[in-house]
């Protein structure tokens, strides 16, 4: 569906998205690059939800993503998934509980912050409740809520070296995830900021440290033209562009 770039972009692991009921997408490997938005809708509004998704789609997204507050919002993400035809990701902030409620919705795709959810039980809860339901995980590190004892590690004659803590906690999550069997069904791997500059710099970095593919974009992307410039980076053969988004106008499909 997305037109392939000329570049020649490094060969990752590969990792299914999609269970019974969606089209699957596949990320990673010799797979294209794949579109994913993230709705605005508040989540327990399921029939707006539904639409934007449905808006979404019409225009080639391929993956969408929600966010889960709330237990109400968690047991709305069932009845959504079945009104739509592409995989859903739910979106973990904080409470590793709202995790295993939305894996119990029967989600395609988990996404948990590593920057608030540290507590190596919880992760342990988390990826065990992903390999019991056969749920692949993005781990998202992003720029805005890093581990404070990460800032602290990387921070020099008071200079905070963002780019080394991101990196740092992308790559500390994904080892509590290995320990607990992620790799059993997929990890995608995602550093995030709101600067186009340092987004491309850590994810070449990262690209260089581990063979699990990448979902790319800037926090908050808002306008394509900030998003645009990654779709550039020799990086992985297929990552993720998000696109954040009130308009449909505004998603761009390079």
């Amino acid at each position: 569906m997305t037109k392939e770039s000329s570049l020649s972009r490094k060969l990752t692991r590969q990792v299914r998205i999609g269970k019974k009921g969606v089209k699957p997408v596949l990320i990673g490997g010799k797979a294209p690059i794949s579109v994913q938005a993230m709705t605005t809708t508040p989540t327990d509004d399921i029939k707006a939800t539904v639409a934007q998704t449905k808006q979404l789609e019409a225009v080639g997204c391929e993956v969408i993503r929600v966010s889960v507050f709330s237990p109400n919002q968690a047991k709305a993400l069932g009845e959504i998934r079945s009104q739509i035809n592409i995989p859903l990701v739910a979106d973990i902030h904080f409470n590793y509980k709202l995790a295993l409620a939305a894996l119990e919705q029967k989600v395609d795709k988990l996404r948990w912050n590593p920057g608030n959810i540290v507590d190596e039980a919880l992760v342990k809860e988390i990826v065990q409740g992903c390999v019991e339901t056969k749920t692949p995980m993005r781990i998202g590190v992003n720029a805005g809520s890093l581990r404070p004892d990460l800032i602290d590690k990387h921070t020099k004659d008071g200079h905070e070296d963002v780019a080394g803590a991101m990196i740092d906690e992308c790559l500390q999550g994904l080892e509590l995830a290995l320990k607990y069997g992620a790799d059993k069904v997929g990890i995608v791997l995602s550093l995030k900021a709101s600067d186009p500059v340092t987004v491309i710099g850590v994810n070449k970095k990262i690209a260089t440290l581990t063979d699990w593919p990448l979902h790319l974009g800037v926090t908050e992307a808002g306008e394509a033209r900030r998003a645009s410039p990654l779709l550039m980076q020799d990086l992985d053969p297929c990552f993720m562009k998000v696109l954040a988004t009130q308009f449909v106008s505004r998603f761009l499909i390079p």
